[in-house]
């Protein structure tokens, strides 16, 4: 089947068995069909499972359908979720293609998580009217200290390709992993196989490309990680800075990389390195 949502005005959450999982677990599910979410003006978030999460489980689960999400204002995209906020994603593994395009802000695309973190995420992203509950419920939600599984992904693995894209006059990042796209958490014993490809094209703003064979961005912890899939980012801008950071595990490392290793292949314009970009 296909699982597809238009929303020209507002945010579009879609997968195949959640649009987004509010303190939900998922467990033990496949999802054969493609699934795609569109929004011209605001955000997209599209996921194999749910299209987003906030303090959810998602285990042991399989997608081999293609994760398409296409917006006006930012877009994540994951072959298993597509934003994941304080949650914990274990044992999971996507073997379709996966792509993401933005016409401006960021692109979050990764073969598992477009988007990680094991903090409070925006409150756009979050049903409607919930705001203020979770900004008084914070210290409970999203306390990695309180629980350890808080902002985890263990042990899942990608073998689809995945593509982001950040294209446009106010086009900014494009953030593109073969697990992760952009990383606030923790990411452990976690592989890659695809070929992950990552486009920052600006005509009036910043143009970046973090593009990585485990995370794109990583702000945070990756450990004993694989990546064996091609990697490819470019990042071009008329005005202002363009870079692009390509790494063979991850793109731009803004925490810790430890025990991982890969034997891909690595190619860009500007910062390209073996383990980080």
């Amino acid at each position: 089947g296909v699982v597809s949502c238009i929303a020209p005005g507002n945010s579009a959450s879609v997968g195949g068995v959640a649009g987004y999982d509010w303190y939900g677990t998922i467990r033990g599910c496949t999802n054969t069909g493609s699934i795609s979410g569109v929004s011209n003006n605001s955000s997209a978030y599209a996921g194999g499972m749910a299209g987003g999460t906030l303090r959810g489980t998602v285990s042991n689960c399989n997608n081999s359908g293609a994760v398409s999400a296409e917006a006006g204002n930012g877009t994540d995209a994951g072959g298993i979720v597509g934003s994941s906020g304080c949650g914990a994603i274990t044992d999971c593994s996507n073997t379709g293609i996966v792509s993401g395009t933005t016409l401006e802000l960021n692109a979050c695309v990764g073969g598992v998580v477009g988007y990680h973190t094991d903090s409070l995420i925006n409150i756009g992203d979050v049903p409607k009217g919930y705001g203020s509950v979770i900004n008084e419920m914070f210290e409970d939600i999203c306390n990695p200290l309180a629980d350890p599984t808080i902002g985890t992904i263990t042990n899942c693995d990608n073998t689809g390709s995945v593509n982001g894209k950040s294209i446009g006059s106010s086009a900014w990042r494009a953030y593109v992993g073969g697990v992760v796209g952009y990383n606030e958490g923790v990411v452990t014993t976690c592989s890659n196989i695809g070929p992950i490809d990552g486009i920052a094209l600006g005509s009036s703003d910043f143009s970046y490309a973090n593009v990585g064979g485990v995370v794109g961005y990583n702000d945070d912890t990756v450990r004993a990680s694989s990546n064996a899939g091609a990697i490819n980012g470019v990042a071009k801008g008329t005005t202002y800075v363009s870079d692009a950071d390509v790494g063979g595990i991850v793109g731009y490392n803004g925490g810790a990389v430890v025990n991982s290793y890969y034997v891909g292949s690595v190619s860009g314009a500007l910062g390209v390195g073996g383990l980080v970009g």
